[in-house]
């Protein structure tokens, strides 16, 4: 089987599509964007969560019995596993540069601000797009842009260095064996209790997921340690970093800051590391837990209701007051729902079968 058919390019694919319908969403030529844009998101979560490979399921006949690969995302499906390309989806990603989804491979580099970058920059040649993006970084002209600034310049410029650093590992690791790496972080994390709090797992590992990526982990902070309160050499969540850094098994720090960090454990398996006081902790852990369509499908929900959410707080579009929960329960409680287990927000139906 071609690697073009795997489950990963198939759902990568479709992550592309949805991207291009984001970015041109409200334009003249791609009004009325929102459902497509959801719709090839939650298909590409399915595929990428899919046991068995897509390509095989279509040889048998059953891609329309697949759950989020309606008629239409279907029948393109059809064509490119027939031929080996899709002229629909051709014509879709040529609406953009290729360059913005490269750069999208850049930690913490959204679609919308990885477009900017390319229109802005004239960034259009991916065999030298990281390079001309470090001098222009390095210039400072990217702070100078509207709604960038000197933070999220310096965030670029640490993306690029962790982009160039990311070990070419691509296989996902089996739940059990990633659970059971998360345990011993965790163990060793709590060495420093009380100054942490509480512990969770993130993303695919806390949903339970069959594999999973990198693995994710949150640490709290008593309220009492907040920056500023002690004196910087006493400072807990420097604390933290520091003891997470020197965990037994560290190949490379990916990144270090004051209240993130990132290493390469044996096996080439990535840990990110992220500390939390207590205020907004539990809309952050939600966020952070996903999935992506879940919380598409929970933003659409706290919209009806006048809200914008998002890891920081839970905003009033009206008032502009930004509330922010301690843990998941008061969020979702607060915006008519019941709790959701984190294994179960896949963004089927479970916003719905939640309602009170």
């Amino acid at each position: 089987m071609s690697e073009k058919f795997s489950n990963k390019s198939i759902s990568q694919l479709l992550r592309n599509v949805a991207t291009v319908y984001l970015l041109l969403e409200g334009s003249e030529s791609e009004k009325n964007n929102r459902f497509k844009i959801i719709a090839y998101q939650k298909a590409a979560d399915i595929v990428e969560q899919m046991p068995e490979n897509l390509y095989e399921v279509w040889k048998i006949g059953r891609l329309q019995k697949v759950p989020g690969i309606g008629p239409g995302i279907g029948s393109k499906l059809d064509e490119y596993f027939r031929s080996g390309r899709s002229e629909r989806f051709e014509e879709i990603l040529a609406m953009i540069p290729s360059t913005v989804f490269t750069l999208m491979k850049i930690p913490g580099m959204g679609p919308k601000k990885a477009f900017k970058l390319v229109l802005k920059f004239g960034l259009v040649n991916d065999q030298t797009l990281i390079n001309d993006l470090c001098k222009i970084a390095d210039d400072g002209r990217i702070a100078e842009l509207p709604g960038f600034g000197e933070k999220s310049q310096s965030d670029i410029i640490e993306g690029i260095e962790l982009f160039k650093r990311k070990d070419k590992r691509e296989e996902r690791i089996p739940f059990k064996n990633a659970e059971k790496i998360a345990d011993e972080i965790v163990l060793y994390l709590k060495k420093l209790s009380p100054i942490i709090k509480r512990i969770d797992t993130l993303g695919s590992l806390r949903r339970k997921e069959k594999t999973i990526g990198d693995i994710d982990i949150a640490a709290v902070v008593e309220t009492s340690y907040k920056k500023g309160i002690v004196p910087k050499r006493d400072y807990p969540y420097l604390k933290i970093i520091e003891h997470f850094l020197k965990y037994p098994g560290v190949r490379s720090v990916e990144a270090a800051g004051d209240a993130k960090a990132s290493i390469l454990i044996d096996e080439n398996i990535r840990v990110d590391l992220r500390v939390h006081d207590e205020d907004g902790y539990g809309t952050m852990l939600q966020y952070f837990t996903g999935s992506k369509a879940h919380n598409i499908k929970l933003r659409e929900h706290a919209l009806k209701k006048g809200y914008s959410l998002n890891e920081y707080g839970l905003k009033n579009l009206e008032s502009g007051e930004v509330m922010k929960f301690a843990n998941e329960e008061l969020l979702y409680s607060f915006l008519g729902l019941e709790f959701i287990p984190p294994e179960k927000r896949r963004g089927d139906n479970e916003i719905t079968e939640a309602l009170k």
